[in-house]
């Protein structure tokens, strides 16, 4: 649905200067040819999302295997919560 309103919008908007010098046949054809363009290049981009969704899954399950294998928590993240209790300190020493 979005993809239709967004054509249209850039169609009218590239095409405001055309419609007064042309014909309507003529119009007609450079907004089809608009709109096709528009959807092949929205298909190539929602494939590209699509691509880079599967690799960046890929690379947090190969961080995830390479956390096991060095005997860390699976679940563990790069970023510091800032609990000492997460960290698994002792409380009573550092206290």
């Amino acid at each position: 649905m979005y993809k239709n309103i967004a054509i249209s919008l850039l169609g009218a908007w590239a095409l405001r200067d055309v419609f007064g010098t042309t014909e309507v046949r003529e119009q007609i054809a450079i907004v089809m040819g608009l709109a096709a363009m528009l959807f092949i290049f929205l298909l190539f981009c929602e494939d590209q999302v699509e691509k880079w969704q599967e690799y960046r899954q890929r690379v947090q399950d190969l961080e995830q295997r390479l956390e096991q294998l060095r005997g860390g928590k699976t679940g563990e993240r790069r970023e510091s919560t800032g609990n000492i209790t997460d960290a698994g300190a002792d409380t009573d020493a550092t206290a």
